[in-house]
């Protein structure tokens, strides 16, 4: 939620330093994403969106974390809210 309001005042958010991003770095942009799409905010959609991709091709996630993330994109959005599954989750 802390991401979300920051991204109101922002338009545009971080997760962690991107020198060192975190491992749990593609949970946080999924859920990120659900919300975004569960409130109506298209901005915030596309940026969690293209960050999860960015995460993805990162070599330092945890695959519990890809799992998590996976997860999050299939049951927190609809079937019709592609722009997670096109990354592969």
């Amino acid at each position: 939620m802390d991401l979300m309001v920051h991204y109101f005042y922002h338009l545009t958010y971080t997760t962690s330093n991107n020198d060192s991003p975190r491992p749990t770095d593609l949970l946080d942009h999924a859920a990120l994403f659900a919300m975004a799409v569960k409130y109506r905010i298209p901005g915030l959609c596309t940026i969690a969106s293209k960050e999860l991709g960015w995460a993805l091709y990162r070599d330092n996630y945890d695959p519990t974390c890809l799992a998590q993330a996976i997860h999050t994109a299939y049951t927190s959005t609809t079937e019709e809210v592609m722009e997670l599954r096109d990354y592969g989750c």
